[in-house]
């Protein structure tokens, strides 16, 4: 990952983001630290007054797999689409634990071009936390290898309240 640059409303310099407009007066949770191997990093930013509603970057800091890369490549090189279960099956590393039907129930799970770049969406609840997701996950070098992910997260109660906010700030970013 590169250098990240925050000021109260923007967003610079993070992974393939060069640019971001952050919700108006959320700010930045507390760091996370990883030890071991890769190069994990995890930032989050939230509404001050409900924390628990946020925008999240997530770089997990190791390579998938080379089938699930290939897989993930060959989605995203097909035109915008809902994917079909064959393809959600061999994208389970890719997506985590959204490919996990006992931890996440899916709602929606796409391909769609975001601001010049092709992205896979994912939409869903943890009923186990009670709280909703809408997730993109981004082949970060072209190899399929690289996931970088971008996700609001927020409880049931919470979710539209925020969901503007967040689709706006999505939709500003501006790719490297």
């Amino acid at each position: 990952m590169t250098d990240v640059k925050t000021s109260a409303s923007r967003l610079s310099n993070h992974g393939q983001i060069a640019s971001m407009d952050l919700p108006a007066g959320w700010v930045e949770g507390p760091a996370r630290t990883y030890t071991g191997a890769g190069t994990r990093s995890f930032r989050a930013f939230h509404s001050p007054d409900i924390p628990e509603a946020k925008l999240c970057f997530y770089y997990r800091g190791l390579p998938v797999q080379p089938e699930s890369a290939q897989t993930f490549r060959e989605v995203l090189g097909k035109p915008p689409h809902m994917l079909d279960e064959s393809e959600i099956s061999a994208l389970s590393e890719v997506l985590r634990d959204r490919g996990n039907s006992e931890q996440f129930q899916m709602r929606d799970i796409r391909t769609e071009d975001l601001n010049g770049r092709r992205v896979l969406v994912v939409e869903g609840t943890y009923d186990k936390i009670q709280q909703d997701t809408y997730a993109l996950c981004i082949d970060a070098d072209g190899s399929g290898r690289f996931v970088q992910e971008i996700y609001y997260l927020a409880p049931f109660i919470d979710f539209v309240s925020f969901k503007a906010e967040a689709d706006e700030a999505i939709k500003s970013i501006a790719w490297k």
